[in-house]
């Protein structure tokens, strides 16, 4: 499944065709409604090698931010970014960073009732997106057990927790919502740890204050947290 991946320059094409691809899925069965102009207006970039040490995945929003081999990087690496972004992983990650995942979730609050941006949180970022995911999963979307597993890695990226904490209660955050953060990373196998890239995040980390796609925000960390209900 892994070998299954496109030559290098031609993952563009691949993101290009994926997004088009779920972009349709959702409009033709009334899942969502795209306004014309997000369709329009995401365009793509490349990462860095050392980007890619990071975000080994895709990023994504109004720029899908795409990882693939570079000239810069050792074979190690390169055959690691091959592998670990191949057609079958791609084809979750492209919905979930544009449509009708980040993309269009960040086109739309900054049009509409924009004033809730500021009680933005982590789970809604990202809980969104994986909605989306498992939506799709739901109705057919995906193809067989190869895009079940990329669903399983999702979860593993973004620290959906496998266990609960350990018998000494140790429930620190970087463990509890970002598992395997500081567990031997760098013993594990070149593909091991391609999983583990975007949980590099400064320590300390607070969940509430962290922007996946930007790392760690800047937020006062004084800012009151207010009941849901409030707002209802």
């Amino acid at each position: 499944m892994k070998n299954t991946y496109v030559e290098p320059g031609r993952q563009t094409d691949l993101v290009r065709d994926l997004a088009r691809e779920a972009t349709e899925y959702v409009e033709s069965r009334g899942l969502v409604t795209v306004p014309p102009l997000a369709k329009e207006i995401w365009r793509m970039e490349m990462l860095s090698p050392e980007r890619q040490k990071v975000s080994p995945f895709f990023l994504g929003g109004e720029v899908i931010q795409v990882s693939y081999p570079t000239d810069e990087m050792s074979a190690e690496d390169k055959l690691m970014s091959l592998r670990g972004n191949n057609p079958h992983f791609s084809r979750a990650t492209v919905h979930h960073e544009l449509i009708p995942g980040h993309h269009l979730q960040r086109f739309m609050t900054r049009r509409y009732m924009s004033h809730r941006q500021e009680f933005s949180t982590p789970f809604w970022t990202e809980g969104w997106a994986l909605y989306w995911e498992m939506r799709l999963w739901d109705l057919g979307f995906a193809r067989g057990v190869q895009e079940e597993l990329r669903l399983r890695r999702e979860q593993e990226r973004l620290g959906v927790p496998r266990e609960v904490p350990d018998g000494a209660g140790d429930a620190r955050p970087e463990r509890a919502v970002f598992p395997g953060m500081d567990h031997g990373e760098s013993r594990l196998p070149q593909a091991a740890r391609h999983p583990h890239g975007k949980r590099r995040l400064p320590a300390p980390v607070d969940p509430f204050e962290v922007d996946p796609h930007r790392h760690a925000t800047s937020r006062a960390p004084s800012r009151q947290r207010r009941s849901v209900r409030n707002f209802e």
